[in-house]
């Protein structure tokens, strides 16, 4: 039994390819490509859900927007649509939540996993930066750190890497404070 995948013709894909996909795979398209995501692993779920439990009542109470989970379609581009573990949209780009995310989350969190970590340290790091994430967490639950990028300029800059004795204070979530061992439970 062929895939939708196979049946396509080779050339760059679009958005509209991208949509005639079955719902239930999963699937992001990066540069035209189509790329198949493996299904994460249990403690790369439990990571992903200690980051939403962390983060969704904090941005809720301050009403600062919304907190998503994946996998959620994020268009950054007619060739690029990305399925970030968590990503964050602020209140003033409400207007970019429909169906799906129409445009750059304000945060974009990837929790690595063996077989993806050199795409989401790589690939989509670099696209997140040319759309415009204004912040990106590269989350290693191997080693038990969370690496915080801002876009300043045009430009990603370190804020650090930080470990489990350590306190996050996203610049893109004012208020917000997470302990980075309650990440790693």
């Amino acid at each position: 039994q062929r895939s939708i995948l196979e049946d396509m013709p080779h050339r760059l894909k679009t958005l509209d390819d991208y949509l005639r996909l079955d719902d239930d795979i999963r699937v992001e398209l990066i540069e035209g490509e189509f790329v198949v995501t493996a299904s994460p692993t249990p403690r790369h779920q439990v990571v992903i859900g200690n980051l939403h439990l962390l983060l969704e009542p904090q941005v809720r109470k301050l009403g600062l927007g919304k907190v998503f989970l994946s996998p959620l379609d994020t268009v950054l581009s007619r060739h690029n649509v990305l399925q970030p573990d968590l990503l964050f949209i602020a209140q003033d780009h409400s207007d970019r939540v429909g169906n799906r995310v129409n445009g750059p989350p304000d945060l974009a969190i990837e929790v690595l996993s063996p077989r993806h970590s050199a795409r989401d340290r790589k690939v989509k790091k670099r696209l997140y930066r040319r759309f415009g994430v204004r912040e990106y967490w590269i989350v290693d639950p191997v080693a038990e750190t969370v690496e915080v990028l801002e876009l300043k300029e045009g430009r990603w800059r370190a804020r650090g890497t930080l470990g489990k004795r350590d306190v996050l204070e996203p610049a893109v979530l004012p208020g917000v404070v997470v302990k980075v061992r309650e990440v790693f439970a």
